[in-house]
C-alpha cells in the first residue's frame, strides 16, 4: 500500500481532504485557481482538462447560458451568488449546491452526491430517473443545451468536407493514421471553428457525444462509433431526449465509411429547443 491509499484509509484524513476539496470548489470554479468565483453573479461550472486544456463540449456550457440571456435580455438585476451546470454530463462532480439547466448522468453506475439540486432541466430521461431515485424532484424537461446552437450561431454550412471523425479524447490515438487528415479533437478553444468544420462535412463520425450532437443539431448526419467515454449511459440519455432508441453503432471507421449509416434526423428538435428556452432559470438574473 502506497502513502495516499494509506492516507486515504483514515476516516479523519478522507473527511478533512474532502472537505478542503469543497471549500476549493466553493472559492474557485471546478477547484480551479485561475477561475475565481464572484460574489453576487452567476458562475456557470464547467471542466478544462487537467485546468488548463478546454474541451469544447465543456467550453460551450457558459457560451450557450450567455446566448441565451442575451437572446431573453437578462440582465444581472438580483446580484445572488449562486453556481450552476448546462452542458455536460457533470451532475455527479457537485460539491455544493447547483442549479441544474440541460446537464446529465454521466455512467450507469454513478452516484449522485448528497448535495442540493435545483434542476429546471436534464440532458435526457435515464439522467432524469437517475436522479428521482436518488430522492430529487426533477421536471419533465430534456435537451442537452447544445442543441440551441442553430438558433444563435451560424455557420457556414457548404460542404467542404466529405467526412469527420471526432474520437473522445480518450481515444485520440485510437485512430488509424490513414484517416488523421480527417480527425479533428474536441481539445480546443476554438468552439467556431469546432462548429464550422462539422456542418461543413457531409458525413460525420464521433465517439465524442458532443461531436454527435452538434452534427445533428445542425442536420448533418452522423454516427457514433465504438470509441466510447466509459458505458453506453450518456449516449442513451442524449439519443432517448429525441425519441430514438435504435441506436446505430459503427464498430469502426472503415465500417462506417463503407456502409454511410447515420442515425435518422431528429425529429422532436423544435420542442426540445422549446423547452430548454421555457426552463432556463431567467429568475436567476431577474
Amino acid at each position: 500500500m502506497n502513502i495516499r491509499s494509506f492516507l486515504n484509509s483514515i476516516p479523519a484524513y478522507k473527511w478533512a481532504s474532502g472537505l478542503n476539496q469543497r471549500r476549493k470548489w466553493l472559492k474557485y470554479n471546478w477547484g480551479d485557481k485561475n477561475r475565481p468565483i464572484k460574489d453576487g453573479e452567476v458562475t456557470v461550472y464547467y471542466y478544462k482538462r487537467f485546468n488548463k486544456i478546454d474541451n469544447v463540449g465543456d467550453l460551450l456550457s457558459p457560451i450557450v447560458v450567455d446566448m441565451v440571456k442575451e437572446h431573453l435580455n437578462l440582465v444581472n438585476q438580483k446580484h445572488i451568488t449562486k453556481r450552476m451546470f448546462a452542458i455536460g454530463s457533470v451532475i455527479t462532480a457537485a460539491k455544493s449546491d447547483m442549479v441544474v439547466w440541460g446537464s446529465g448522468v454521466h455512467y450507469e453506475n454513478s452516484i449522485i452526491p448528497k448535495v442540493n439540486l435545483d434542476i429546471r432541466a436534464v440532458r435526457g430521461p435515464l439522467s432524469r430517473e437517475k436522479l428521482i431515485q436518488s430522492g430529487f424532484k426533477c421536471p419533465e424537461y430534456f435537451g442537452d443545451p447544445a442543441l440551441l446552437l442553430p438558433l444563435f450561431y451560424k455557420p457556414n454550412t457548404e460542404k467542404q468536407y466529405e467526412y469527420t471523425i471526432i474520437p473522445h479524447f480518450f481515444k485520440d490515438a485510437e485512430i488509424s493514421a490513414e484517416f488523421k487528415e480527417n480527425q479533428i479533437s474536441t481539445l480546443t478553444s476554438d468552439w467556431r471553428g469546432f462548429i464550422d468544420r462539422l456542418a461543413s462535412s457531409k458525413y460525420v463520425i464521433s465517439g465524442s457525444l458532443h461531436g454527435i450532437i452538434i452534427a445533428e443539431a445542425y442536420g448533418v448526419p452522423a454516427i457514433l462509433i465504438d470509441l466510447l467515454d466509459g458505458d453506453m449511459f450518456k449516449y442513451k440519455d442524449y439519443y432517448y431526449s429525441t425519441g430514438r432508441k435504435d441506436i446505430i453503432v459503427a464498430k469502426s471507421v472503415e465500417e462506417a465509411l463503407k456502409e454511410r449509416k447515420s442515425m435518422p434526423p431528429i425529429g422532436n428538435l423544435e420542442k426540445l429547443q422549446s423547452d430548454l428556452i421555457q426552463s432556463f432559470p431567467k429568475d436567476l438574473w431577474q
